[in-house]
């Protein structure tokens, strides 16, 4: 059902249309969300090129820190294994012949196995919920990995790891692609590789330091899974709350900034050109 308020009394605000409509308009699998929203009102908006970049602003606060830190961590998550055969992982675990390089190695090989499945998840639920979900199993698995005290335990602790990491990736790219014009996409996605460098300095410091902390009932190796397993874990639980959806979704956003948003990612024109019109970027 398509409302046009707005038409007939223009003083009547967007936002005040969205409290009107039924919240299963929304829910309907067969209907597009961003579809809906833009349905609510029919007139054609101009915005300025300020409003797109305060809009801009706005979407980088909420969606680059999270992607950022989730990164680092999947990518520090990655290299623990390195990190933690310095300070004797292979003499405390008994590690023996290949078995430092099969643990290195399941991780991949359990994201290559899983690709398949973590392509059809990603499409099948809500990106919000998905990747919090597996941040959070991930961060479970490195907790668990704490009670590996053999090379099995690590290779199937490893295993699931890799497993729950296997699609973080693909939906970075995918959120930035839904919510950044084709010309902006290039920095965002260099911004959260940049974690290839910052995870070498600021990884390895952070691993110097944990080694160094004595306990006396657990091995360097299991200090260094516990805490790293407990931040991830805590970080996951977090992104239920302020990992980005669809713009629709998004409670960070105004309603009038839920329609700028929805046609963002188009490269509508600034304010002389009917927004929602679509221009070269």
């Amino acid at each position: 059902m398509k409302h046009n308020v707005a038409e007939k009394d223009p003083s009547y605000s967007l936002d005040a249309i969205v409290d009107e409509i039924p919240l299963d308009n929304f829910n309907k699998g067969a209907q597009d969300e961003a579809l809906g929203i833009l349905s609510l009102d029919s007139t054609k908006r101009h915005y300025s090129a300020q409003e797109d970049a305060r809009l801009l602003r706005k979407i980088d606060r909420h969606i680059m820190p999270i992607i950022f830190f989730i990164y680092f961590l999947q990518l520090v998550d990655k290299q623990i294994l390195s990190f933690s055969s310095v300070f004797g992982l292979s003499r405390d675990a008994d590690l023996v012949g290949d078995d430092y390089s099969l643990l290195g190695s399941i991780v991949y090989i359990a994201q290559l196995v899983m690709q398949p499945l973590s392509s059809y998840l990603l499409v099948k639920f809500r990106l919000s919920i998905y990747v919090p979900l597996i941040v959070t199993c991930w961060g479970a698995t490195l907790l668990c990995m704490t009670a590996a005290k053999n090379f099995v335990g690590l290779l199937i602790a490893r295993f699931f790891l890799g497993a729950f990491e296997a699609s973080v990736q693909a939906s970075f790219i995918l959120v930035i692609q839904f919510w950044y014009r084709r010309k902006e996409q290039g920095f965002r996605l260099a911004a959260m590789y940049s974690n290839l460098g910052w995870v070498n300095v600021f990884g390895s410091l952070i691993m110097f330091g944990i080694a160094h902390i004595k306990t006396g009932v657990l091995f360097t190796y299991q200090i260094v899974f516990l805490l790293l397993g407990a931040i991830t874990f805590i970080v996951g639980l977090i992104s239920f709350r302020v990992f980005p959806d669809n713009p629709v979704k998004s409670d960070f956003l105004s309603a009038e900034e839920k329609v700028m948003a929805v046609e963002y990612p188009k490269g509508a024109k600034s304010k002389g050109s009917a927004f929602g019109q679509t221009s070269k970027v």
